[in-house]
């Protein structure tokens, strides 16, 4: 998984958002964000085991991503409660990355729509 920004010359619009994303997660620490408010609560995470679930309580703490820059897969790192270790993470769709940007305040397009409301 890739935490640091890719090259200029590979930019997609995705990789503009997650930098926004990660930029106002730090700016935010004191805001917390779980997986329950994200609708990600006892989302299976990797690795894949049985029974290792995403807990509710579960806090963002930033986003990456992997695979093609046009058509990247993100991935949400969670920290447990009581913990600073982003250790817990799991993989994030439309749904959890509009409502992320939602709380965030943040005007990003995911899928087909945006997360105005």
């Amino acid at each position: 998984m890739i935490r640091s920004p890719a090259p200029t010359t590979t930019q997609t619009v995705e990789m503009y958002q997650i930098t926004e994303l990660n930029q106002s997660l730090g700016i935010h620490t004191r805001r917390v964000i779980t997986a329950q408010d994200l609708g990600l609560a006892g989302t299976p995470m990797a690795p894949r085991r049985p029974g290792n679930r995403l807990p509710a309580s579960a806090r963002i703490t930033w986003v990456c991503w992997d695979g093609p820059p046009e058509f990247p897969y993100l991935h949400g790192h969670f920290a447990a409660e009581g913990s600073s270790d982003s250790e817990l993470h799991v993989d994030l769709h439309t749904a959890a990355l509009r409502e992320l940007s939602h709380r965030l305040a943040l005007r990003h397009d995911w899928g087909s729509g945006s997360t105005t409301r």
